[in-house]
């Protein structure tokens, strides 16, 4: 569990961690440990259902690695500034999948007023539309983490929206294309997402892994929706080794 969190985070942690005892510097600098934290860091591409969403400098191409298949998707028009923020997911409603990507209006300046973008595959006349109500905070740079019950989501940017919350995390519905705000855990000791706080998907959750390097902890809170539509975090696991 330990290296599968640790071969996540971001090489700037991985130094600091390095430091704090000498069991996790020998296991950072095992040639299993370097091969895992490649795999992932090297991964630009979305999965689903067999289906691979890649993405380049300007373009995006959909790949159906069993059949050889692949599509390039639509261009973008002029007046838009991608960042490919993108991603892929089955909408259980329809039954076809749908690819979203983000966009920044060019003639916004500064660029901060982002937009967002729908594709659905297979669909006649199938096009990119925008979707019916723009994000509220622009997002970071990545691909969107689905989770169970249809949902994407992304880190807020704000380094281009700095009124936008601390930790938050913008959340997209793909059943009704309607926006949301998620906060990361109360008891979250930094409230930010910064080099120590990992966002990713565990066993089809939502979860948030911050690694502390002061007392060598390691913890996890899930995300889960409960009744009435209400997002809950809870705190799964705190893994701690000893400092020598």
């Amino acid at each position: 569990m330990v290296v599968e969190i640790m071969a996540r985070l971001p090489v700037k942690s991985l130094v600091r961690f390095k430091s704090v005892c000498t069991g996790w510097r020998a296991m950072i600098g095992e040639p299993s440990f370097i091969h895992a934290h490649l795999r992932c860091s090297a991964s630009s591409a979305t999965h689903c259902d067999g289906l691979v969403l890649a993405s380049t400098a300007s373009k995006l191409y959909l790949l159906n690695p069993a059949t050889r298949d692949a599509i390039t998707l639509p261009a973008y028009g002029r007046s838009l500034v991608i960042n490919y923020a993108a991603g892929l997911r089955l909408d259980t409603v329809t039954g076809k999948y749908k690819v979203v990507r983000s966009f920044y209006y060019r003639s916004m300046y500064p660029i901060s007023r982002m937009g967002m973008e729908v594709f659905t595959v297979g669909e006649a006349d199938a096009r990119w539309r925008k979707t019916i109500t723009d994000p509220p905070y622009p997002v970071r740079w990545m691909t969107a983490l689905f989770v169970h019950g249809g949902h994407l989501f992304w880190c807020i940017d704000r380094r281009l929206c700095p009124d936008a919350p601390r930790g938050g995390l913008l959340r997209l519905s793909l059943q009704d294309e309607a926006f949301g705000v998620t906060i990361l855990p109360n008891s979250l000791d930094v409230p930010a997402l910064d080099d120590n706080v990992l966002v990713d998907v565990l066993h089809g959750e939502l979860c948030v892994v911050h690694a502390v390097s002061d007392t060598a902890a390691v913890t996890i809170w899930t995300l889960s929706i409960a009744g009435g539509g209400v997002w809950r975090w809870e705190r799964r696991y705190c893994i701690r080794r000893a400092v020598s």
